[in-house]
C-alpha cells in the first residue's frame, strides 16, 4: 500500500510538472499577443492625449483665464437707468448698438461692448461701477433688449478682451467705414477694418450709411491712420463687416472676434474668461465707440 501511494504521489508530481510546463509554454506562446495588445493600448492612449491637447489648444487659442471682469465690476450704475448687473448693461448696449444683427454677430458685439464698458467704467472700489454717459460719446443703451440679444449676452457671459498686460481692452467698434470714397470702387467694396473686401451687391443691401456719407471723408482715422469715409472710424470691429463674416463666411463669434482683435490684427488682443460658460473661449487703449 505504501509503495502504491508512493507511485501515485510521483505520478501526481509528474502531472503537476507537466501542467506547469504546458502553462509556461502556452504563456510564452501568447506573449507576443500580450505585447501586441499592450502596444496597441499604449498607442491609443497616446493618440487620445495628443488629440485632446490639440483640441484644447484649438478651443483656447489665444485664450487666458482671468478673474477681472467680475472683480472690477460686479454691477454697473447707468445714468438715468439705475444699477444693474454687468450682463444686463451689456444687453442694453448690444440692443441699441446692433440689436438686429444675426446671432453670432450679436455674441461678438456683446464681447466688444462688455470689454469697452468695463474698461471705461468708473470704478468705485466696492464692486460697483458707473457709466456716466450713454450718449454717442460712449455706448448707447436700450433698457428693453430682445430675447435674442439676452441669449447672446448670456452665451458669452464673462468674456472680455485683454491686452498683452492682461488688462481689459477698450475694444472699439463702429458701423461701416471705407478707406476710399464709395463711388471709387468697382464691384468689390473694401472695408477699413483689415481691408476686408465685400461684394458691392451684398454691401449695398446692408450698409447703414447713405451714399453721400460714404463719399465724404471725415477727420476720423482708421487703425492704419487713414482718413475714413462713411459711418464710423474704422477701428476695431466693423459691424457690417462682422455681419458679412457671419452670414456669408459662416464665422462663429470667436472667429469674428479673432479677425478684428486677435493676433493677426493690429491689436493682438486675447479673448479672456472670468468664469462661467467662457472657461473655454477661443481670441493699448482706444478712445471712442460709435
Amino acid at each position: 500500500m505504501d509503495e502504491r501511494n508512493s507511485e501515485l504521489s510521483e505520478q501526481q508530481q509528474k502531472l503537476k510538472k507537466m501542467l506547469i510546463k504546458k502553462i509556461i509554454i502556452s504563456s510564452i506562446g501568447l506573449l507576443p499577443i500580450f505585447i501586441m495588445i499592450f502596444v496597441v493600448l499604449v498607442s491609443v492612449i497616446i493618440v487620445v492625449v495628443i488629440f485632446n491637447n490639440d483640441k484644447s489648444s484649438d478651443n483656447n487659442n489665444n485664450c487666458v483665464t482671468i478673474q477681472t471682469a467680475n472683480s472690477v465690476c460686479n454691477s454697473i450704475s447707468v445714468k438715468g437707468y439705475g444699477t444693474m448687473s454687468v450682463d444686463d448693461y451689456v444687453a442694453g448696449v448690444v440692443q441699441n448698438e446692433f440689436g438686429g444683427a444675426p446671432d453670432e454677430t450679436l455674441k461678438a458685439q456683446a464681447i466688444a461692448a462688455r470689454s469697452y464698458g468695463l474698461a471705461g467704467a468708473t470704478k468705485s472700489g466696492n464692486g460697483n461701477c458707473s457709466i456716466g454717459d450713454t450718449s454717442e460719446g460712449f455706448q448707447t443703451f436700450n433698457p428693453n433688449p430682445s430675447d435674442r440679444v439676452k441669449e447672446a449676452v448670456k452665451a458669452t457671459s464673462g468674456m472680455v478682451l485683454v491686452d498683452g498686460s492682461g488688462n481689459i481692452a477698450r475694444s472699439e467698434y463702429s458701423s461701416n467705414s471705407l478707406p476710399a470714397a464709395y463711388d471709387s470702387y468697382g464691384d468689390t467694396i473694401t472695408m477699413s477694418e483689415r481691408d476686408l473686401k465685400i461684394p458691392r451687391s451684398w454691401f449695398s443691401q446692408y450698409k447703414t450709411c447713405s451714399d453721400a456719407k460714404l463719399n465724404t471723408a471725415t477727420s476720423k482715422k482708421d487703425a492704419f491712420g487713414r482718413i475714413v469715409y462713411g459711418c464710423g472710424h474704422g477701428r476695431g470691429m466693423g459691424q457690417i463687416a462682422a455681419k458679412y463674416l457671419d452670414t456669408e463666411k459662416k464665422y462663429t463669434y470667436d472667429k469674428i472676434i479673432d479677425f478684428f482683435y486677435g493676433k493677426d490684427s493690429v491689436y493682438k488682443w486675447s479673448l479672456a474668461s472670468s468664469g462661467g460658460v467662457s472657461n473655454t473661449c477661443s481670441g493699448g487703449n482706444s478712445t471712442l465707440a460709435e
